[in-house]
């Protein structure tokens, strides 16, 4: 009988011996993988002449049909450069921005002021004189005009010559 106990010991101790085996497989076997997907969204933009974005086709060209499109895009072909007030002065907004606008005749001043009267159609604090003479003296010295647009796009406050500002700085720092 104790030979029989010996027996079934061993037998169930090999069958211990392979479920162990077994279960050890089933984890080496078994990987664990993370995948991370990625889903693309792509969504249709309308861009008008003048860079304003639309999400439909019939606003886009509606606004490009507009006097204000046709405008901004004359506008735009002046700008060489638009630059914060932080980047031109190295204080101020980052917000606050300038257009250099390069002046090559007559019409290109024409549209500048058209530009700004558009935007300034309902204020009571326009220099038109000022701008005038700025635009003038620009294009006669062949120098950059900057346009301190505020800090929204839609302004459009005043004009100064480049060496106009440095003339005003070295002047206010001799003082």
């Amino acid at each position: 009988m104790v030979a029989k106990l010996s027996g079934t010991v061993v037998l169930l101790a090999a069958v211990l011996s392979i479920l162990l085996c077994l279960t050890k497989l089933s984890i080496t076997i078994m990987k664990k993988i993370e995948k991370e997907i990625q889903r693309v969204e792509k969504n249709v933009v309308y861009v008008a002449n003048d860079g304003t974005e639309f999400s439909l086709e019939s606003e886009c060209r509606k606004y490009e049909e507009s006097a204000k499109c046709v405008l901004m895009t004359k506008y735009n072909k002046l700008v060489v450069a638009t630059k914060s007030e932080y980047e031109i002065f190295g204080v101020g907004s980052e917000e606050c921005v300038y257009d250099f606008v390069k002046l090559s005749s007559q019409g290109d001043c024409d549209v500048v002021m058209q530009a700004y009267f558009f935007y300034n159609q309902n204020e009571t604090y326009r220099k038109t004189e000022e701008c005038l003479l700025a635009l003038g003296k620009a294009l006669e010295e062949k120098d950059l005009m900057l346009i301190y647009r505020g800090f929204e796009e839609e302004d459009f406050l005043w004009f100064r010559t480049k060496s106009q500002i440095l003339e005003e700085i070295a002047k206010n720092l001799s003082e």
